[in-house]
C-alpha cells in the first residue's frame, strides 16, 4: 500500500513541509509506503492507495484516480477570500464558488484533518450533513523548541518588541503600532522591530503615528529563530472573527520556540484551549481601541522578574502536549487504522 503526497511547488512552504514529514512518519508507522509527486501525468496511482493534498485544486485532480483521499484544512479558504479582500463583490462570489469545492471535500475525503476544534465546529455548522466527519485535529506548527534561546544575555531585561510577517490588516499591525506610540510616552528607550519586505508600508505607519525607534528588517527563513530570540517580546494580535477563530497561527510557535514572550488576544480559539502561558504571556483586549490601558498593562508587566529556567520550563510544556510531533504521528497512524478496518 502506498500514499501519494500530492505536492506541486506552488503548494510548499515551510508550514506544508514540516507538516507533510509529520503526516509521512504516520504512514510509515503504520508500514504504507510514502511517494511524493508534483504532477499527474506520469504516475499509476492504484485505486485503493492513499493520497494526501494540502490545496482544494490538488484534492480535486488526484480523487479521480483513488477512493482514500486524505485532506489537510489549514484555514477556512471561503471566508478567508472575503476577510483578505475587504468583503469586495468578486470576493462573496467567489466565497459561494470555493465553498461549493469546500463541500466537495468533505463530503468525498477518506480524512480530514483540521487545525482546530473550532474549524471542526464551523464545518459541522456550515454543513450539517458533515457532523459525523472522520478527522483529527492537528494545530499547525513548524517549530522545535530551542532551549539555548532562552539564555541570551539580557535576553528579558530590554522593552524592545517584534512583529515578523506580512502587513496585511488582519495581521492588526496598524493596532501593534498604536499600542507602541502609547508605550514610548511611558518608556522612550523601547524599540520595535517589524521584519517584513513591506518597508513602505511600514514608513506609513510611523509617519502616521509620529513614531520613533521603530526599525524595519527582513531575515531569512533559515536565520529567523535566532533573530527572534533576541526580543522580549512579539506582537501576535488578532480580531475577533470566524478566521481568526478557527486558525492557529503559526507565528505562536515560533514566537514559543525562541523564548519570546507573545503579545495577543483571545480570538484564536485552540490557543485558549491548549496553550496556558501563566506569567510568560500577555493576553491584550483590542476592543473599543483600548491602546493606553494596553500599554500600562505591558510596562507593568516587564518590571516582573523573568526567570529564564521557569519561562522554558513553561514552554517545553506547551511544546511537549500541543506542538509534539511524536502526540500527532501516533494520532494520525491509529485513525489511519481505525477508518481501514
Amino acid at each position: 500500500m502506498i500514499c501519494y503526497f500530492y505536492l506541486p511547488a506552488s503548494a510548499k512552504n515551510d508550514a506544508t513541509v514540516f507538516f507533510c514529514e509529520i503526516v509521512k512518519k504516520a504512514f510509515l508507522k503504520i508500514d504504507i509506503e510514502v511517494n511524493e509527486i508534483h504532477d499527474l501525468e506520469n504516475t499509476q496511482i492504484e485505486r485503493e492507495s492513499f493520497t494526501f493534498t494540502v490545496r482544494i485544486v490538488d484534492y480535486l485532480k488526484i480523487s479521480k484516480y483513488s477512493e482514500n483521499n486524505i485532506f489537510w484544512f489549514q484555514g477556512i479558504q471561503p471566508e478567508e477570500t472575503v476577510l483578505i479582500n475587504d468583503g469586495s463583490l468578486k470576493s462573496k462570489l467567489l466565497y459561494y464558488y470555493v465553498s461549493y469545492k469546500e463541500r466537495i471535500v468533505l463530503k468525498t475525503s477518506f480524512l480530514n484533518i483540521f487545525v482546530s476544534n473550532a474549524m471542526k465546529d464551523h464545518y459541522m455548522k456550515k454543513y450539517g450533513q458533515y457532523s459525523s466527519m472522520k478527522d483529527v485535529i492537528i494545530p499547525c506548527y513548524n517549530k522545535g523548541i530551542e532551549e539555548e534561546l532562552f539564555h541570551l544575555d539580557g535576553k528579558y531585561d530590554k522593552l524592545n518588541f517584534v512583529y515578523a510577517g506580512s502587513m496585511s490588516s488582519w495581521q492588526c499591525l496598524e493596532e501593534a503600532a498604536q499600542i507602541f506610540a502609547e508605550i514610548l510616552i511611558l518608556n522612550s528607550s523601547a524599540t520595535f522591530t517589524i521584519l517584513t519586505n513591506e518597508e513602505n508600508k511600514v514608513e506609513e505607519l510611523i509617519n502616521k503615528y509620529e513614531l520613533r525607534n521603530v526599525y524595519t528588517d527582513y531575515v531569512a527563513l533559515e536565520n529567523l529563530q535566532e533573530y527572534l530570540a533576541k526580543f522580549k517580546y512579539a506582537f501576535l494580535l488578532r480580531k475577533n472573527h470566524i478566521v481568526n477563530k478557527v486558525s492557529t497561527p503559526t507565528k505562536m510557535n515560533s514566537y514559543l520556540a525562541s523564548g519570546i514572550i507573545p503579545i495577543y488576544t483571545d480570538a484564536v480559539s485552540s490557543f485558549e484551549e491548549n496553550i496556558d502561558l501563566k506569567e510568560f504571556g500577555v493576553k491584550v483586549c483590542l476592543d473599543n481601541n483600548n491602546y493606553k490601558n494596553i500599554a500600562d498593562q505591558l510596562l507593568e508587566h516587564h518590571q516582573k522578574r523573568i526567570d529564564a529556567k521557569m519561562i522554558m520550563t513553561c514552554y517545553k510544556r506547551i511544546f511537549s502536549e500541543y506542538y509534539s510531533d511524536d502526540k500527532y504521528v501516533e494520532l494520525l497512524g491509529a485513525k489511519i487504522n481505525e477508518l481501514c478496518k
